[in-house]
This record gives C-alpha cells, sequence and structure tokens, in this order.
C-alpha cells in the first residue's frame, strides 16, 4: 500500500486553476488540495493530455508518457522565449516521435506557470 501511495505522490500534477483550453483537469484539481498552498509543477512519467488543442490529428489517448526529455527540452524553450532575441520557436523533427505530445506537455506546464498570461 505504501508503494501505491508514494507512486500516487509522485505522479501528482497540480492544476490549482485552468488547463490548456480552460478546461478544469479533475482529477489534478482534486488532487492539488493534499499539497496546501506552495503549488509548483511535478514533473512525472505520465500525465492528462490536454483538451482543446489546435492539432491536425485527434490525440485519442487520455494519458501521455512523459519522456525524460520534455523537462530539459521545456527549460531551454523558456530560456530561448525569454530572452530578447527569441520571440518564437518551432520544434522539428521526424514524424512519430512525439512533437505534437511535447506540445501538449508544453502548453499545459507553461499554462500552469503562467497563470497570469491567461485571459
Amino acid at each position: 500500500m505504501a508503494t501505491n501511495r508514494s507512486q500516487a505522490k509522485r505522479r501528482r500534477l497540480l492544476v490549482a486553476a485552468a488547463s490548456v483550453g480552460d478546461a478544469l483537469d479533475v482529477e489534478m484539481a482534486e488532487e492539488a488540495p493534499a499539497v496546501g498552498a506552495a503549488q509548483q509543477w511535478v514533473d512525472s512519467t505520465t500525465m492528462k493530455f490536454p483538451e482543446g488543442l489546435p492539432l491536425e490529428k485527434v490525440y485519442s489517448q487520455s494519458d501521455i508518457y512523459v519522456r525524460d526529455c520534455y523537462p530539459q527540452y521545456y527549460k531551454r524553450i523558456t530560456g530561448m522565449l525569454e530572452g530578447r532575441k527569441t520571440g518564437r520557436t518551432t520544434v522539428t523533427g521526424m514524424p512519430g516521435i512525439g512533437k505534437s505530445i511535447f506540445f501538449g506537455y508544453f502548453l499545459k506546464r507553461y499554462s500552469f506557470e503562467n497563470v497570469s498570461l491567461r485571459s
């Protein structure tokens, strides 16, 4: 039982307000109060794929696997965007490597960490 509980804690992604697309992710919102007021993004191996993203092909699964490189790429891209020289960026790669999944991860995390930018 302790193993399940520790795995559940590790899997938590905290969302206090709306996630991408202003749709509340109920599972995450229910888990958020367990941590208290100091809410922060917690990387995990899985997460709910955000709904309402403008994708060419609909992603039919509800959960995604978060690759180890996603947090590193997220930090690299946000670092580039915070600089004065870069106003936008493009993620490229071979078909099927997970660009769309990373897009969902990036937007969900960015919207969580930048609540003040939501309209």
